[in-house]
């Protein structure tokens, strides 16, 4: 029995001692369950990029993650065990005024039981950087207990996202007060719901109360003006379609009833598909642009109509002095063919210079008007440019000799030079400047210089002074020069006389062809006027005028050719008639106006016919006309034959059907020239 019993203690010990040993194995295996799990729970806490803070009631940190001591700007040891009294956590609000204890969210949580969510607090760290935090705070409760025995406070560093958020503030504020300052108001159409978002100054622009305007898009339409709705409209739902942005300008009717100027600037917003899904804008009132807009070019048209009145009755002014002169000219020009005494030859001669005078008058104000209504134009043909200049020498050194003032040419330099531009012009330039050399000059010299470099093959920049050793100028008068009826002193007028015009023709002159006139110039020792002036270098050589005096000119001209002389004027017609015989020409008819002309033409055969353009009744262009269209296959010469002195006046002659222009007053030399002129294009 005894051992029976010992038997089954034996088993039974067994039995227990087995069961211990899997007992204490499967404690060991939960340990090392419960350490894995602890281990990775750890891993996970320290790998949140949010802070993790376990605070006892008493406010005392128990449990943290990495994310939160890095955040608080402390080290392990210096959070662990610390309570909400640490300076270091002394808390701010927005507005920089510490927060007090029992309003800290920890401790709100920990008295209340709340859960705090989303709560903004800055937080100055050790080295004193200030950080802001946005935390939840979660209360732990133990079974039975009505306070929390613990709570868990998650937060992350908002530092950056906040401070980007304030400079975004800054710049909105900043956007506003500029759009404010601007008058730009900002809006914006969604095009699925139709909805428009409009900020303040829109409303401003367009005189409306937010409160009681719809924010839709057809109520903005009803504002548009009538006339320009449609247009709108339409443009913006193309805009739409298209994808394109807008700009463009329209008017609105305000509440009050007053009449609006905008302009609007729309870009087209697209989602991922390509989708227009919003359109956004702005518009600002341009009332004030296009109402000044309006008062300039109404004062631009009133100029440009003075300017043409101005025009038309220089043109007609031109016109009456000019006839006159023609007819002085004209007998001035017999007068000298007969038989004068030395007296009479001395008086003719004073009356010439006196009427040469009075056309240098006349065509400096007409050139000076043509340049302000910008209505001359340079010539294009190739000319010697040497030549051109050792020409105008030579017609100044009547001038020069009557002063005893040596007259020098120093123009090697360009010799053979042939370019492309106005030479008449040139001339004119050179004239000018070189008479007044003369005139301004006692004693010395007056001297023109020319010389230059090239600035590629086809161009050659051309400095041409002309130097004087006259009364010279002053600074101050210097600034005079160059304007209309001004000459540097009032006295020069009185002793040297002129209008004052030469100055400022020439230096417009040179300026139209592409140059530039300066000056240097000293009182009592003299000037130099300086011409820059890059030309176009020609690529054949110029075509010269055939030069030859009247004994020639007789061996080159029929002077049995039949001409016709259109005229309204007695006087005209008496010296055109008479130069014409005295050259030779015997059979010369006259006509007082265009239709008897054409009755003329229908009776005899002409070969040449001098028009004059105004007459009464049928004018010199009409006649023409009628002329080229009755007459085409007769080979006629037409020489227009007017006062009227503007480069229009020449283009409407050509264009009517003349073949040349002689402007009045012309005398025996001018009407050879124009005979030969045409007697070489029949040549040719």
């Amino acid at each position: 029995m005894l051992a029976f019993l010992s038997q089954h203690f034996l088993a039974l010990l067994v039995t227990c001692a087995v069961m211990i040993l899997i007992a204490l194995q499967a404690w060991q295996y939960h340990v090392r369950s419960l350490k894995k799990l602890k281990v990775s729970y750890e891993k996970i806490m320290n790998n949140m990029l949010d802070g993790f803070v376990i605070q006892k009631d008493d406010g005392t940190v128990v449990g943290f993650n990495t994310a939160a001591y890095k955040i608080l700007g402390v080290s392990e040891h210096e959070l662990l065990g610390q309570t909400l009294t640490d300076p270091r956590w002394q808390a701010v609000r927005d507005d920089g005024s510490a927060i007090p204890m029992a309003e800290h969210p920890s401790q709100v949580t920990l008295t209340t039981g709340q859960i705090l969510q989303n709560v903004t607090i800055g937080l100055t760290c050790p080295n004193g950087d200030r950080r802001w935090i946005a935390m939840n705070s979660v209360p732990l409760f133990e079974k039975d207990q009505a306070n929390p025995s613990h709570v868990v406070a998650t937060f992350q560093d908002v530092t950056s996202s906040r401070r980007l958020a304030e400079e975004a503030q800054k710049v909105k504020q900043s956007l506003d007060l500029a759009l404010k300052i601007g008058g730009i108001g900002i809006w914006v159409l969604n095009v699925r719901t139709g909805e428009v978002y409009r900020d303040d100054q829109i409303f401003a622009i367009y005189g409306i109360k937010r409160e009681s305007f719809p924010n839709d898009f057809q109520s903005w339409t009803q504002l548009v003006h009538p006339d320009d709705r449609k247009r709108v409209v339409s443009d913006l739902e193309s805009a739409i379609k298209s994808g394109q942005d807008l700009d463009f300008m329209f008017k609105v009717i305000r509440p009050d009833g007053t009449l609006r100027h905008l302009r609007a600037i729309a870009q087209i917003v697209r989602d991922g598909a390509g989708r227009t899904t919003s359109v956004t804008g702005v518009n600002w009132d341009i009332t004030d642009q296009v109402e000044r807009e309006v008062r300039l070019q109404e004062a631009k048209d009133k100029a440009e109509q003075a300017s043409r009145a101005k025009s038309d009755f220089l043109a007609n002014m031109s016109h009456e002095i000019r006839t006159p002169l023609n007819g002085v000219f004209g007998m001035l020009s017999l007068l000298k063919d007969s038989d004068l005494s030395k007296i009479q030859l001395e008086m003719l001669q004073t009356i010439e210079t006196c009427s040469e005078g009075l056309l240098t008058v006349l065509n400096d104000v007409l050139d000076l008007s043509r340049i302000e209504s910008r209505r001359i134009q340079m010539e294009q043909v190739p000319f010697d440019i040497h030549q051109c200049s050792q020409d105008v020498i030579k017609l100044m050194l009547p001038q020069a000799t009557h002063k005893k003032l040596p007259l020098h040419f120093d123009g090697d330099a360009v010799k053979s030079r042939v370019v492309v531009g106005d030479a008449a012009r040139f001339k004119q330039v050179l004239m000018n400047l070189i008479s007044n050399a003369i005139k301004f000059t006692e004693q010395g010299e007056v001297r023109l210089c020319m010389h230059g470099h090239e600035l590629d093959p086809q161009h050659f920049h051309f400095v041409i002074e002309v130097k004087d050793t006259g009364i010279g100028i002053s600074q101050d008068n210097q600034k005079k020069l160059f304007k209309a009826f001004s000459q540097a002193d009032s006295t020069i007028s009185r002793r040297f006389g002129g209008t004052g015009l030469g100055l400022t023709i020439s230096a417009s002159l040179v300026e139209l062809m592409g140059g530039q006139l300066e000056m240097e110039s000293h009182p009592g020792k003299g000037s130099i006027f300086r011409l820059q002036l890059p030309l176009s270098l020609a690529q054949a050589a110029p075509i010269h005028a055939l030069h030859g005096k009247s004994e020639s000119l007789h061996a080159m001209i029929d002077a049995s050719q039949r001409i016709l002389i259109v005229e309204d004027n007695k006087i005209n017609q008496i010296v055109v008639t008479t130069l014409l015989n005295k050259m030779g020409f015997v059979d010369v008819d006259v006509a007082e106006d265009g239709l008897m002309a054409l009755q003329q033409l229908e009776l005899k055969h002409y070969d040449l016919i001098f028009m004059d353009m105004q007459m009464p009744g049928m004018d010199g262009l009409t006649a023409t006309r009628r002329i080229r269209e009755d007459m085409k296959k007769r080979p006629l010469m037409i020489i227009a034959m007017t006062a009227n002195a503007f480069d229009e006046d020449r283009r409407k002659c050509l264009e009517a059907g003349m073949d040349d222009f002689l402007a009045k007053p012309f005398n025996r030399h001018d009407l050879e020239r124009i005979l030969l002129r045409l007697t070489e294009r029949k040549a040719s």
